[in-house]
């Protein structure tokens, strides 16, 4: 009678490999889906879905990234939505001839 161990835990060794390169890169991992951010040792925790077909994991939903990029990303939506709310407001005030309240 021979043993050929537990069976392999692919979303394990993905998870683990992921983790391992962003480390190695200086990036995190973020989720498409969830729109959370982990730090490598974070990942390991979290319960993100893991797709494991025929011996071979992969989360197309998880990419590595630097997270300084998602400041710098944050803050130009931050700008763009700042513009929107500035110019809609106007046009809302127009339409209605409402004056827009005094900033103190």
């Amino acid at each position: 009678m021979s043993s050929f161990g537990p069976p392999p835990d692919f979303a394990r060794d993905f998870r683990a490999h992921l983790a391992l390169t962003a480390k190695r890169n200086k990036q995190w991992i973020f989720s498409k889906t969830t729109k959370k951010w982990y730090t490598p040792e974070e990942f390991g925790f979290a319960k993100e879905d893991i797709e494991v077909h025929r011996g071979q994991a992969s989360a197309p939903q998880l990419i590595l990234m630097d997270p300084r990029q998602a400041l710098d990303i944050a803050n130009a939506q931050v700008v763009k939505a700042s513009k929107f709310i500035e110019e809609h407001s106007k046009r809302v005030w127009e339409y209605y001839n409402i004056e827009p309240k005094k900033k103190l």
